[in-house]
């Protein structure tokens, strides 16, 4: 059981990871307002308990955010 917590904590902060690269993203870019920067929410997830709930809730927002500015693969 203790292994399958570490394995879960990982790839927690693995999907985490994955939020906070988004919102670097997001603020370089100047692709979202800063009133609430993108990488304060991800640090504010950090912060608190685990709640995969509002982190895939964020990474759905960045990615909506991103998804306009996608590099679409070139025509051969």
């Amino acid at each position: 059981m203790f292994t399958s917590q570490i394995v879960s904590a990982c790839w927690n902060l693995r999907i985490i990871d994955s939020a906070e690269t988004a919102a670097h993203l997001l603020e370089a870019g100047e692709l979202t307002a800063m009133r609430i920067p993108p990488t304060l929410e991800v640090e504010m997830l950090r912060q608190g308990e685990a709640d995969m709930k509002t982190l895939k809730e964020l990474i759905t927002k960045f990615k909506e955010q991103l998804e306009p500015y996608k590099k679409l693969p070139a025509h051969e």
